[in-house]
């Protein structure tokens, strides 16, 4: 156990660390001011403010790049903005319009989330910060929300109020659609999700919420979905085969959920730009004769036969999105 020490004031707190060991927090400096650090190679380092006394720092990607939130001005102490923290430079994300905003999680393409007042400051919002622009991701029904985590595959999570005032609910945001957690487990669970902590890459969520026996509980909600299984390898890798062939897209849900599983106008396929530095496996089985989706008991696994073009050239990407909202994705070279 290594003793990080502060920036000269008594105490310390970590908040995350990343693949390097970096390590980000806030400590008290010697005026018992709290400042955001960023710890690296045994030495923690002051990453100063927007303008005014007060920095924390609450996560840190791959990249080091870190958010958080800061008093933006001396004048108003009281008044925090979230902040990226990127090559020596503290950046100000602004606000939904109000007085205050602050940064819970950056992904590794640089995208930030978190929470702002709106413009009357009486209730804020979740945000999804990206390219510059502060997004408001709306809420459950209710008048406030909060995101937590994001994942690299910009899927967010988090706690919003409901239509009742008094009832908060966990929720997942994907694809500019914010969705009750609890509206995508079996409704006889006994479950009720409040909040959503984190989300890893696979998908996997964890936070709390009350149990059959209404207790509160940590939970790990995993989705149905895990990734196509062979002979389709799952993204980045590009899937190499020859125009003209149907090719079975195989996945599971976690039980039979019924035929009537996709969205309208899904599947479906576009055409998408090839990258050299992308890897690449041919694809080892195909199937004839057959067209549609299958659901086979005795493995737990759908397959829908993808009956491809023979004018196929060049790079797609098959786009699978469920009912539920869930978007999946596997892309493909086609030669002649």
């Amino acid at each position: 156990m290594s003793d990080l020490g502060t920036l000269g004031g008594s105490q310390s707190f970590a908040s995350d660390i990343n693949n390097a060991d970096k390590v980000v927090g806030s400590s008290d400096t010697s005026d018992s001011k709290a400042r955001a650090f960023l710890y690296s190679g045994g030495v923690m380092r002051d990453l100063g403010t927007l303008g005014g006394l007060i920095s924390v720092a609450v996560d840190i990607n791959e990249a080091d790049k870190v958010v958080g939130s800061s008093t933006p001005s001396l004048s108003d102490p009281n008044t925090e903005h979230a902040f990226l923290y990127s090559g020596g430079v503290m950046r100000d994300l602004g606000t939904l319009g109000g007085s205050r905003s602050a940064a819970n999680g950056i992904n590794n393409t640089d995208k930030a989330v978190g929470f702002s007042l709106m413009s009357d400051d009486a209730a804020g919002h979740a945000f999804l910060y990206s390219g510059g622009q502060m997004s408001d991701l709306g809420t459950l029904g209710g008048s406030d929300s909060n995101a937590f985590d994001i994942s690299d595959a910009d899927k967010v999570v988090g706690i919003s109020s409901t239509s009742d005032a008094f009832t908060y609910h966990a929720f997942l945001y994907s694809d500019g659609v914010m969705r009750d957690l609890n509206s995508l487990i079996p409704a006889n669970s006994g479950w009720t999700l409040t909040s959503a902590e984190a989300i890893n890459g696979n998908g996997n969520i964890v936070g709390y919420g009350y149990n059959p026996d209404g207790l509160q509980h940590a939970f790990l909600l995993r989705p149905y979905f895990e990734g196509f299984y062979q002979p389709v390898d799952n993204f980045p890798t590009l899937n190499k085969t020859r125009a003209g062939k149907i090719i079975p897209i195989r996945f599971s849900l976690g039980r039979d959920q019924g035929l009537d599983i996709f969205a309208t106008g899904y599947p479906k396929s576009e055409t998408i730009p090839c990258n050299s530095t992308t890897p690449v496996d041919a694809i080892e089985e195909t199937a004839s004769g057959k067209h549609g989706l299958f659901y086979n008991a005795r493995t737990d696994r759908y397959e829908y036969e993808w009956a491809t073009s023979s004018t196929w050239r060049g790079c797609r990407q098959f786009v699978m999105k469920l009912k539920d909202g869930s978007v999946q994705r596997a892309n493909f070279s086609f030669s002649k």
